[in-house]
């Protein structure tokens, strides 16, 4: 799949930072279970790394495509809060229906769908610049690492 990029007509001013996010969705085989996300998150300036989780809350049916949504936003929805000066944020998740959705290559006619897309792209609006590319967890030990923190997350180790 090829980049996707939203840019802005503004210049680009800030610091880079780089999201991988992935997502845990069991409650599609098991309405008792619980959903949870874990990103990734590197400051391109300082070299910091920042690791977080949670649990996905969702009132209706959780499938593998709104959790993989959940954890890009519980992502860009973290760098909004806790980081400053940032203008370019570049992020990658193992979905490539869902990259495609948020880069604007591929739409879907699911209305829930939807809205997730438009709630990650008005965050994306934060910044002079937004990239999303797909990544297989095989390719990326920090897609890997998000994904062992859903996992956790999902055991009651959110933070």
């Amino acid at each position: 799949m090829t980049d996707s990029q939203q840019t802005s007509l503004v210049e680009v001013t800030g610091k880079t930072v780089t999201i991988w996010a992935d997502a845990t969705c069991r409650k599609s085989n098991d309405p008792n279970a619980t959903d949870g996300y874990g990103c990734v998150i590197k400051d391109e300036e300082s070299g910091e790394r920042e690791e977080i989780q949670g649990v996905i809350e969702y009132e209706d049916h959780c499938t593998s495509q709104v959790a993989k949504y959940k954890s890009i936003i519980g992502g860009v929805n973290s760098v909004c809060d806790e980081y400053s000066g940032v203008g370019v944020v570049q992020m990658y998740n193992d979905s490539q229906v869902v990259v495609g959705q948020i880069g604007g290559s591929s739409n879907t006619n699911k209305l829930h769908l939807q809205r997730l897309k438009r709630e990650a792209n008005l965050l994306l609006f934060n910044f002079d610049e937004s990239h999303i590319d797909w990544r297989s967890k095989a390719q990326s030990d920090e897609l890997r690492r998000a994904a062992e923190l859903a996992e956790e997350a999902t055991r009651g180790g959110s933070q």
